[in-house]
């Protein structure tokens, strides 16, 4: 019986064993179950969250550098003159030669040269003769004017003599009548009945004499008025003639052909060569061998004893990093001048861009070269600064990414935060940002091996 009781204690003992044998497989396989999903959770996590790099602000100053490739150009251009109708012998410089100041760029043919001052002086000495006989020939119509005046003035004043004379005998006589028929009508009316008949024909006669004097008096007057104004025209005629007749004035003419004659000795004195008045390029020749100079330039050429200058045009956003007096640096393929002057700014007509103007030394440098201009400009001093990656735009909106730790089911955990910022000034390295919009110790999102967004799980680079 106690062995059977023993036996059953013992088979109880070994089914409770079991059991606790088998929870604690139970336990172990649901842990390592849970090790096993923890590690294929980190592991899948290690594929799908981004890996970031971090940075902080940074006190800095904003360069920006405006670079604008352009052509040297001659600073001053001036004409080489000569006179006009002469014969090229030789030219010996060509477009684009570099002359210095006195250096002969033409040979002109001395014998023609001769013959042209010959002529110009026969045409000068014929102007001369014909001005000096147009003086005289004036002088001749002048005295014959003056005659002419004379006579016309004696003419005007006998015919006012003769014409006031008979205008008055024929006045007189008409008043002898008006009073001669006056007295008779004045007799008639004092007298007797015998003699105001015997007087009645007397008035008859006395009033046509008076009738015919008065018509005598009107034809007196008339043809004194019309002798008066022929004389008069004919004397005013005489006094137009002598301003219709003026001296040909050929002295403009004269000191033109006494100029050119005075080059065309001075180009004799220097044998007919045409020299550069000052040091320079050959921008143009218009000369040609065997055939006539004209009354145009000779040459043109750059004086580069005043410099040369670069043009360039630049966009109008990079306007307000480069001014009038600004220095800038010039590089061509053989040298490069560290600091030209910007003397002049223009807007272009065609576009919005602007054209610069800058002087530069003539020393190794020539009209035509490619040169390329760099000028940079910094601003002040910004105490929050970033990378130009870590800076993002949503619309006229600007904002950065930083990381931020919180607390997850998996522990602490990395996440994005966006936050939005104020951009006082950039460039294509950096931006400047509002003093205030970040703190000091924010880790702010540069770089990411994959989009990211606001709430993204993250992984730290560089913590």
């Amino acid at each position: 019986m106690e062995n059977q009781t023993e036996k059953r204690g013992d088979n109880v003992k070994e089914k409770s064993t079991k059991v606790s044998q088998w929870l604690k497989n139970l336990l172990l396989a649901w842990l390592g179950f849970f090790l096993l999903a923890t590690i294929a959770a980190k592991a899948a996590d290690s594929f799908t969250v981004a890996k970031v790099t971090v940075d902080t602000i940074s006190a800095k100053r904003i360069e920006h550098i405006v670079e604008a490739e352009g052509m040297v150009e001659q600073n001053l251009e001036q004409a080489v003159m000569t006179e006009g109708d002469l014969l090229v012998q030789t030219v010996y410089v060509k477009k684009g030669d570099k002359v210095e100041q006195g250096q002969v760029l033409a040979q002109l043919d001395m014998e023609y040269l001769e013959e042209k001052i010959q002529e110009l002086q026969a045409e000068l000495t014929t102007l001369k003769r014909q001005t000096a006989q147009s003086v005289q020939n004036k002088a001749l119509e002048a005295q014959n004017a003056k005659k002419t005046r004379e006579r016309a003035k004696e003419d005007y004043d006998r015919t006012i003599q003769d014409n006031e004379s008979a205008l008055k005998n024929a006045k007189d006589q008409w008043l002898s009548a008006q009073q001669a028929l006056k007295t008779a009508r004045e007799q008639q009316e004092g007298g007797s009945s015998k003699e105001m008949s015997e007087s009645g024909s007397s008035i008859e006669a006395l009033e046509q004499q008076e009738q015919q004097a008065a018509q005598n008096y009107a034809d007196v007057l008339s043809a004194y008025q019309q002798a008066e104004t022929q004389a008069k025209r004919q004397m005013e005629d005489a006094n137009d003639m002598a301003d219709t007749t003026p001296v040909e004035d050929n002295s403009t003419a004269e000191k033109k052909y006494e100029k050119s004659l005075e080059k065309l000795k001075l180009l004799k004195e220097a044998q007919g060569k045409i020299t550069s008045p000052v040091q320079g390029v050959i921008t143009e020749c218009y000369l040609l061998v065997g055939q006539k100079t004209t009354d145009t330039a000779a040459f043109s050429m750059s004086d580069i004893s005043q410099g040369l200058r670069f043009a360039a045009v630049i966009q109008e956003e990079d306007k307000e990093f480069i001014q009038v007096g600004d220095m800038v640096s010039i590089k061509t393929y053989n040298t490069t001048v560290e600091k030209a002057g910007v003397i002049a700014i223009e807007k272009e007509e065609a576009s919005d861009n602007l054209k610069v103007i800058v002087s530069v030394p003539a020393d190794n440098i020539s009209i035509g070269d490619t040169a390329t201009m760099k000028i940079s400009k910094q601003s002040e001093l910004y105490s929050c600064a970033i990378p130009m990656g870590a800076l993002h735009k949503n619309g006229e909106n600007s904002f950065v990414y930083v990381a931020e730790e919180e607390n997850t089911v998996l522990g602490q955990q990395w996440v994005v935060r966006e936050l939005p910022v104020e951009v006082v000034e950039q460039n294509s390295r950096f931006a400047a940002l509002k003093s205030d919009s970040l703190s000091p110790d924010a880790k702010i999102i540069t770089e990411t091996d994959r989009p990211v967004s606001a709430g993204s799980r993250i992984r730290l680079q560089n913590p």
